[in-house]
């Protein structure tokens, strides 16, 4: 009897104990550590959104949301009532790191500092089509956070439609194009007759061009559905045929793979004139020049430029290119790739200046590049297979910050 009634004894102490334990604003509690649980970050341009779970607390007073700029010292930023869990700072500055941390407080006493969770806002997102992982992401600048995300069956492709703020995307087993907008709301579907490969968007006039794989064909739609035109093309679509627009001519190019050839459609009028450029080794990845007009085509024997006349200029001979990213502002040609001789990786730019080493071989296999669009030299992001992340790197090639999850065959588009 004694013993059992020691047993008695020794429950009720040990449920006493986790009773204490379970109060959120106890130090001690191995969930919370007595401090805002599921604190997160976004950024949209100017604009920090910060987020955390609210606190079951008796006499919660408010919460003390801390910042940090640079490498600086947490310190006391504002003040949240306790009826709210999210924070806005639209006081922060483009390309510098803030780091954020939150402070329960009641009557008595103070709590713990959350986890610290850090960003660096600018001007621009990312949004990220992955096929294989059948999903499209619309991530912060800096590369870190995912702002949203949604399921796509297989979206193959994706292009920004600036002019009416969004999104075409391009889904190659529901032979569809679907029109989001930034908060992923569907503004419409668009059926195809034949499975997309890639998708180029004309946004000052509201159409876009899609390539069809099975009937081999370029057919043109209006931004509203309507089908325009259909030109079948002299040589056989593949799953890595590419097209781009370039706005400043007014021409569609495409990179016929398989064919050693670029084609070139001059669109005039109701009517459209095809050039061939021929004997470009396995044509690739292709991107309009916004600044002069022509293209740029990342092929297997270097990188292909060739203006709307016809002129044709090759950088990085016996290079694999894998990708190619053009800043808009002054037309540096961002690459990434390996030598044909020992399969160094390098990724770097092409300027009016000559060319520029930016990544070496410490970091290889990068498959896709997008340059973030400014004056001079600028920050990229790119995809690394292998790791299956997404890595953020500032002008200088200093990494900054990195997402992962990814897979392969990723199609980048900006907002």
């Amino acid at each position: 009897m004694r013993n059992l009634i020691l047993v008695f004894i020794c429950l009720f102490l040990i449920s006493c104990s986790d009773r204490e334990h379970a109060n959120p604003f106890d130090p001690e509690n191995p969930d919370t550590k007595g401090a805002p649980t599921g604190v997160s970050v976004i950024s949209n341009r100017d604009s920090v959104f910060l987020r955390w779970n609210p606190m079951e607390v008796n006499d919660l007073l408010y919460y003390l949301v801390y910042r940090m700029t640079g490498e600086g010292d947490l310190a006391t930023y504002d003040t949240v009532n306790v009826s709210e869990r999210t924070f806005l700072d639209t006081t922060v500055v483009f390309d510098t790191k803030y780091s954020y941390a939150v402070q329960a407080n009641t009557v008595f006493n103070k709590g713990t500092l959350s986890d610290t969770v850090s960003i660096i806002p600018g001007p621009y997102n990312f949004w990220i089509a992955d096929f294989y992982n059948y999903s499209v992401k619309r991530i912060t600048y800096d590369g870190v956070h995912v702002i949203k995300s949604d399921y796509f069956t297989s979206p193959i492709a994706i292009e920004a439609d600036p002019q009416r703020n969004q999104f075409l995307i391009a889904d190659y087993w529901n032979k569809c194009i679907y029109i989001i907008d930034k908060n992923f709301l569907e503004l419409l579907t668009i059926d195809l007759e034949d499975r997309p490969v890639d998708i180029a968007v004309n946004s000052s006039k509201g159409e876009f061009y899609v390539l069809f794989l099975e009937h081999n064909q370029l057919v043109t739609y209006s931004i509203s559905g309507r089908k325009f035109e259909t030109i079948n093309l002299p040589f056989d679509v593949s799953f890595y045929t590419y097209l781009t627009y370039d706005s400043v001519a007014s021409n569609v190019w495409i990179s016929g793979n398989g064919a050693d050839s670029v084609f070139q459609f001059v669109l005039e009028n109701s009517t459209s004139v095809l050039k061939v450029h021929s004997g470009i080794v396995n044509p690739g990845k292709i991107y309009a020049d916004p600044i002069t007009g022509g293209c740029w085509i990342a092929s297997d024997s270097g990188i292909v430029r060739i203006s709307d006349s016809g002129v044709r200029q090759i950088y990085k001979t016996n290079y694999y290119i894998a990708d190619l990213s053009i800043n808009p502002k002054n037309g540096d040609c961002y690459y990434t790739g390996y030598t044909l001789e020992n399969g160094f990786w390098e990724t770097g730019y092409i300027s009016d200046q000559g060319s520029v080493k930016i990544l070496g071989n410490d970091y290889p296999y990068l498959s896709e590049i997008q340059v973030v669009p400014g004056e001079g030299a600028q920050g990229f992001i790119v995809a690394q297979k292998g790791t299956w992340r997404i890595i953020r790197f500032d002008s200088t090639g200093t990494e900054i910050g990195e997402l992962g999850s990814f897979d392969a065959r990723l199609d980048f588009a900006l907002e």
